[in-house]
């Protein structure tokens, strides 16, 4: 599945269910595969799996991992947070930002 190959790792993984918007995926990690611990870790790119579905405009994976306990705040390796992966002229970015504005709304990060 998409460009995370490399290390088999569980937040590799997380990664590429995000790039393919399969929360189904991303659901079977957390259930059967402690991804609880790994969901706000760097992938092999140094993006979390929540900036990784932000940039693929992944809306139900983005969903699925703020559910999870995915940061909004998170930095990449060079510093960057979710909303600098975003695309303007992908027609799930004003979604994904009104899921992450409700979110932190809600008192959640």
């Amino acid at each position: 599945r998409g460009g995370f190959g490399g290390r088999d790792t569980i937040v590799n993984r997380l990664s590429s269910y995000a790039e393919a918007d399969d929360h189904t995926g991303i659901g079977l990690l957390f259930a059967y595969m402690g991804a609880a611990e790994h969901v706000n870790r760097h992938n092999e790119h140094g993006m979390t799996p929540l900036q990784v579905a932000a940039r693929a405009g992944s809306l139900q994976s983005f969903k699925e991992l703020l559910a999870r306990g995915a940061d909004l705040n998170a930095r990449s390796w060079d510093g960057r947070r979710f909303h600098h992966y975003l695309s303007p002229n992908d027609l799930n970015t004003p979604k994904i930002l009104e899921v992450a504005s409700l979110h932190s709304q809600m008192g959640r990060s």
